[in-house]
């Protein structure tokens, strides 16, 4: 869809990150108005851990988005060298935050995934990529009838079925990502795409091990495999995490 660089913004005197769309825009109408969508998401959320817009250009030779770099890496990188259950809390605490503001607006996000929560370099958790996100009221959706958008170990069982997404299908990617945080594992796996979903659908929440068991309401409100079993929003799971830090 695009390639993404490292440039500096010589009138601030910054490092930013520039997303530039590959392609004229009319090689893919679609694919452009995709980008068009995701400035305009960004431009509309302004939160601590939402990724900020600086810049954006769009003509028919070129279309780019500059925001922010955010050089602490990524939430991958962190899971990867293993999490203290406080410190994971903490982190899907200031995701959820970056949610709750996102879905007031009217957006789901619809690809929530470590790659796609970065880091400042203060530690502080950035929601970022919404390439694939989309606005709840608005009729005109990009997506083909029985496309599945999203990455295969996070997506939710309404995504892998193609049917209507919500904010709660958010924080069912969120849910699979603090169950991976946890324990360094994903809840569900697969030697092909088609497996991994399927487990999406039909396996049955994982239950995590005897000393992390305080944690499992939290992952049963995020897992649900139905959107109306999960928690409310994102402010009710909000909640939640501040009750079980309260414990």
């Amino acid at each position: 869809m695009s390639s993404v660089f490292l440039a500096e913004d010589e009138e601030h005197g910054r490092q930013v990150v520039l997303k530039v769309l590959n392609g004229r825009r009319g090689d893919d109408e679609a694919l452009w108005k995709r980008f068009f969508q995701e400035c305009a998401i960004l431009s509309s959320v302004h939160h601590p851990h939402v990724v900020r817009i600086y810049d954006q250009g769009f003509g028919e030779e070129l279309a780019y988005i500059a925001m922010e770099h955010l050089a602490g890496g990524t939430l991958r990188d962190l899971i990867q060298r293993r999490l203290w259950p406080r410190q994971a809390l903490a982190l899907i605490s200031q995701a959820a935050g970056g949610l709750a503001e996102i879905h007031r607006c009217g957006i789901v996000h619809r690809d929530v995934k470590p790659a796609n929560l970065m880091l400042r370099n203060d530690g502080e958790v950035v929601l970022t990529d919404f390439g694939v996100a989309k606005w709840l009221d608005r009729k005109a959706e990009q997506t083909l009838h029985g496309e599945i958008l999203g990455t295969p170990y996070y997506i939710s069982p309404e995504q892998a079925q193609c049917a209507e997404v919500t904010p709660r299908t958010d924080l069912y990617s969120l849910g699979v990502i603090f169950y991976e945080m946890l324990t360094g594992d994903r809840p569900y796996r697969g030697e092909t795409i088609p497996e991994i979903l399927a487990q999406h659908v039909t396996a049955p929440v994982p239950r995590l091990p005897g000393a992390l068991a305080g944690y499992q309401p939290l992952v049963d409100g995020m897992l649900a495999k139905r959107p109306e079993d999960r928690f409310a929003n994102a402010d009710t799971l909000l909640a939640a995490i501040k009750r079980v830090c309260s414990a």
